[in-house]
């Protein structure tokens, strides 16, 4: 929601604890407090009165009387505070408040590192998922960040993540004696909202629903109403149209303010992306459908926006589904249902897409596009995966493994009939120059260990499973090694798991054109030593803006180029 500005002077301190203290700005009474201060400096000098008079006196802030601001003496040291009157009970009650003149010294979290990275060289959209509307309240009863602050923080960790980065391999050069690596650029995010779209205030469909909401547990049926009621709105033609072209157009202006505040990004090979974030990946994905639509319109005219053919050379006429009129819904649709065509999309063809905690594979069941992926894979021969792409570099689908709301989107790409035990696992996430982590091994093998003895009674065949395991794991740890040696500074490939069903990896087994310039899609975060599965479902599905093993993979994947 927009904030008020306002120039203060003077602020009250509440003080909770040594380290939380928050400054209340009192504008209104800027001068009625400058002046007393004014007048005490005044007394307090060599050539003032004494500070007797000062100290009994007070000044009413307001007509009420119940705001006064009045002088104290501790030890020789003078204050100002304010007193405030309240009622309770039929008795007054006084409560008491330093006054602070300015602000005062601080700092904003990632400033020194944000200034030490050099100039933007990639651009990434996040938009939001649902309950937005509640977390951006005041009034919330629960310590949860709104959209904003969380990419603030987001944006903060990344830079404080590059820098670190870069200071080890400074390190690292010294003692090679090689010249230091350049400073890398820095990565922006800017956040992209669309709630207000539909819980403004004034709007009808809020007036209808209030109305219509019972008025008892109001706290849990506000959750009802901010939380469960996008979910739903989104499923209507009209909303989802809404809501589509409401991100369409502000991630259109905002990447044009953001071009003509830095001229030199697209001429210094700049690349925006997009970050799709619960129900946000799903509008993600739809502004991805719309804009293959309209590239694929386009394409008789030899349109320059898709030089690369990032959509790809499958042509079907049934990718949308409009409410009233034209197409059918019941063969299958994997764009967004809409009651008339978009006029516009999105301007560019994203560098990377990424969606964190993303229930996309869930709306693409429910919208049939399983049979009609199916139906592209026939179309090509001996395809185990479906050639369906979008125009993206890369599109990854990032999510905790306990986290209640994500689903995976390779098995909607692989053959209907295909047993779930067959699917490829998810890859790790990994940080920069590392591998998966010990407990996370040691978890591989115990599975691939119970997977062995339930698959067959063959010892030989459990004992092979085993071997194979462990092989993959010596290998992942040669390939720490090498990289630890002077000549090992080459980045590794993500680390895979090997498959159930050969010796090779699942990465090596397999590819999804959907993602681009890489070779799978979903990748999972590395859980905790110890780590309780639904314990952890509490705040999975909250956990992708501070976790540094996601913020450094999307560091990597914007780094990358499409010819690494």
């Amino acid at each position: 929601p927009p904030s008020k500005l306002c120039s203060a002077t003077w602020f009250v301190r509440y003080e909770k604890n040594a380290n939380q203290v928050k400054l209340q700005p009192i504008p209104e009474a800027n001068q009625k407090i400058e002046d007393f201060y004014q007048a005490t400096l005044l007394a307090s000098g060599p050539l003032g009165h004494g500070l007797q008079q000062m100290l009994q006196q007070e000044i009413t802030l307001n007509d009420e009387t119940n705001k006064v601001v009045l002088v104290q003496s501790n030890q020789g040291a003078l204050s100002l505070k304010l007193k405030t009157k309240s009622f309770k009970k039929r008795t007054i009650f006084w409560t008491t408040h330093a006054l602070q003149r300015g602000y005062g010294e601080y700092e904003v979290e990632g400033e020194e590192e944000e200034s030490m990275l050099g100039p933007v060289k990639d651009v990434v959209f996040i938009v939001h998922g649902i309950g937005e509307a509640m977390l951006s309240r005041d009034d919330l009863f629960v310590n949860v960040e709104n959209h904003r602050r969380s990419v603030d923080k987001a944006r903060a960790t990344m830079c404080k993540l590059l820098v670190e980065d870069w200071k080890r391999k400074c390190e690292r050069a010294v003692q090679k004696r090689q010249a230091s690596p350049p400073i890398p650029n820095r990565i922006e995010l800017i956040p992209i909202e669309w709630y207000d779209r539909i819980h403004s205030s004034s709007s009808p469909l809020m007036n209808s629903l209030r109305a219509s909401t019972l008025p008892t547990i109001p706290a849990l049926r506000q959750i009802a109403n901010d939380v469960v009621f996008d979910v739903l709105m989104y499923l209507t033609p009209e909303f989802c149209e809404a809501t589509v072209d409401c991100v369409t157009m502000q991630v259109n202006d905002l990447y044009e303010g953001f071009k003509r505040i830095h001229p030199q990004f697209v001429p210094n090979g700049g690349r925006p992306s997009l970050v799709g974030f619960s129900l946000g990946s799903v509008i993600v994905w739809d502004l991805l459908a719309i804009r293959k639509e309209k590239l694929q319109a386009a394409r008789g005219t030899g349109t320059k926006d898709d030089p690369m053919d990032v959509c790809g050379s499958e042509d079907y006429s049934n990718q949308f589904h409009f409410a009233h009129g034209g197409g059918d819904a019941s063969k299958g649709t994997w764009g967004p249902s809409l009651p008339k065509p978009m006029k516009t999309s999105i301007s560019f063809t994203p560098h990377v897409t990424a969606l964190w905690g993303s229930p996309v594979g869930m709306f693409l069941t429910l919208r049939g596009a399983h049979g009609l992926f199916d139906q592209m894979r026939f179309a090509e021969k001996e395809s185990v995966v479906s050639p369906f792409t979008l125009p993206t570099g890369a599109f990854y689908n990032v999510f905790h493994p306990s986290d209640p709301v994500a689903y995976r989107i390779e098995p909607m790409l692989l053959p209907q009939d295909m047993r779930p035990e067959d699917f490829p696992p998810p890859l790790y996430v990994v940080k920069f120059g590392e591998d998966v982590r010990f407990h996370v091994k040691a978890m591989q093998v115990s599975d691939d260990i119970i997977k062995a003895f339930t698959k067959t009674p063959s010892m030989s065949s459990i004992f092979k499973q085993v071997a194979e395991s462990a092989a993959a794991a010596l290998q992942a740890a040669d390939a720490k090694k090498q990289e630890d040696e002077p000549n090992g500074d080459k980045k590794r490939s993500l680390p895979t798991r090997t498959s159930e069903t050969s010796g090779t990896t699942a990465k090596e087994d397999i590819w999804f054109p959907l993602g681009g310039r890489t070779d799978r899609i979903d990748y999972q975060l590395q859980p905790r030593v110890v780590d309780n599965e639904y314990l952890a479902a509490v705040s999975a599905h909250s956990s992708y803006f501070s976790n540094q093993d996601n913020l450094m993979f999307l560091i990597e994947m914007c780094h990358k180029t499409d010819s690494t």
